[in-house]
């Protein structure tokens, strides 16, 4: 199927003495990996520089992101000293817009990303090390749920919800971003169900359930990691989108999808609503990507360099 490269290409091997590369590898060696890459550098840089941005929104931004500021003379205004980004169609100020839609895309793509990869983690990784009809019945399940696009399921689901706030979302997207990462997580607790350490600890009468979350469970969190940081740019260019299409977080809430919406219509004349949360979102989108290429790398241990 089409998710089969993608699984193969963050799979990240245990090391040869049966420990997880996420305990052999401290934190502090795998950022010194990370930060060794010039375009890591740059993209936590710019990731950085944008968390903070959202979280002192409100001591940035120069005006209130739901207050019009003068329907007549300040509607869709050009870029300016006073309004850096311009105004929206509601003389809403957009670079104020802009710093509280950050606190709202960001944190939905981390939360969302972080509850599909649990979700995943969990059930692929009790498939995998289940085996036999129980893997089988698990799996085929999860194919069927990838065989339904997820922007198709995803729009039904709002469409019926009508309106819906950051949480609500937040759930929607974590329980529908869950199946890839699944096969990933069966694919490495199937590789883990077998080896030494497991038997071993078997042997010595540790419980399944025991065995499973001390054993199996650290050792496929490794390409879950990677598999999360990816789905966190994807997820905020899929908020972007479904915001865009009036299926995302209700108005007068600023996202940068929303703002996009708001100038779909004047595209032409006003440039300003979709070029500068355009950028924002491209760059995000590649700043995260970067980011899990090379912690991919770092996390894998027939590629780390001898300490």
């Amino acid at each position: 199927m089409a998710d089969t490269p993608v699984v193969s290409s963050l799979a990240i091997p245990p090391t040869p003495d049966g420990r997880s590369p996420l305990s052999s590898t401290s934190a502090r060696r795998v950022l010194q990996l990370v930060w060794q890459d010039r375009s890591a550098r740059l993209a936590l840089a710019f990731l950085f520089t944008l968390a903070v941005a959202a979280i002192a929104a409100p001591w940035l931004a120069p005006y209130d992101p739901l207050l019009p500021l003068d329907p007549v003379a300040l509607k869709l205004a050009p870029p300016s000293g006073l309004h850096w980004f311009g105004t929206d169609v509601s003389s809403r100020d957009v670079f104020s817009r802009m710093l509280y839609g950050a606190r709202v895309s960001l944190a939905v793509a981390a939360l969302a990303a972080a509850l599909a990869s649990g979700l995943g983690l969990l059930y692929g990784g009790a498939a995998g090390f289940a085996g036999g009809r129980v893997e089988s019945m698990m799996m085929r399940l999860v194919d069927a749920l990838l065989a339904i696009p997820r922007i198709l399921l995803l729009i039904t689901v709002l469409a019926l919800w009508r309106s819906v706030d950051a949480g609500a979302l937040i759930l929607i997207l974590g329980t529908t971003g869950w199946f890839v990462v699944a096969r990933l997580a069966r694919a490495e607790a199937a590789a883990l169900r077998d080896r030494d350490f497991v038997v071993a600890a078997r042997a010595l009468g540790a419980a399944p359930l025991r065995v499973f979350v001390r054993h199996v469970l650290p050792h496929a969190a490794g390409p879950v990691v990677v598999a999360t940081t990816i789905a966190i740019g994807q997820v905020i260019v899929l908020e972007a989108g479904l915001s865009f299409l009036g299926y995302g977080i209700a108005q007068p809430t600023p996202t940068w999808g929303g703002i996009i919406r708001d100038g779909r219509e004047t595209i032409d004349s006003t440039w300003w609503l979709t070029l500068f949360p355009g950028l924002v979102l491209v760059g995000t989108a590649l700043a995260v990507n970067t980011l899990a290429d090379r912690l991919r790398v770092a996390l894998n241990p027939r590629q780390l360099p001898a300490p």
